[in-house]
């Protein structure tokens, strides 16, 4: 689920390079992938055969996430304009829609069970990195 944007505080890399996670001002090991648009996320992340364990994706502008067309569960984290996480879903089935979350502007998708093996929690904030 993409929406219009209610917030213009989230900055987007037009060049489609990858950046890499911070957390917490800490940087990780994974590298995200911005998807600002519906064909974008059909093109990445539809279909996808796996996911790989040091790449994720973040959509911008979405307050909710579908998991229609993906082939495997993800972990799913909704942050807030400030990039603090509100909301997580480990292990999110495939074909199931999140719930609605008006304060969240962007979502990461990372591998499942990421968000353990992170030790991601409510209040982290998550950010992009440049390398």
């Amino acid at each position: 689920m993409l929406s219009q944007p209610k917030h213009k505080d989230v900055k987007v890399r037009d060049d489609g390079a990858p950046r890499q996670l911070s957390m917490n001002n800490q940087i990780k090991d994974i590298n995200i992938y911005t998807i600002k648009n519906s064909k974008q996320k059909i093109d990445t992340l539809v279909f996808k055969d796996r996911f790989n364990y040091d790449v994720g994706f973040r959509i911008i502008n979405a307050q909710g996430f579908n998991s229609f067309g993906l082939k495997e569960e993800v972990d799913l984290i909704f942050c807030n304009r400030h990039h603090q996480v509100i909301d997580t879903y480990t292990k999110f089935k495939i074909n199931k829609f999140t719930q609605f979350h008006e304060k969240a502007v962007e979502v990461f998708v990372l591998a499942k069970n990421m968000i353990k093996y992170l030790n991601i929690s409510i209040n982290d904030q998550l950010k992009l990195a440049k390398y």
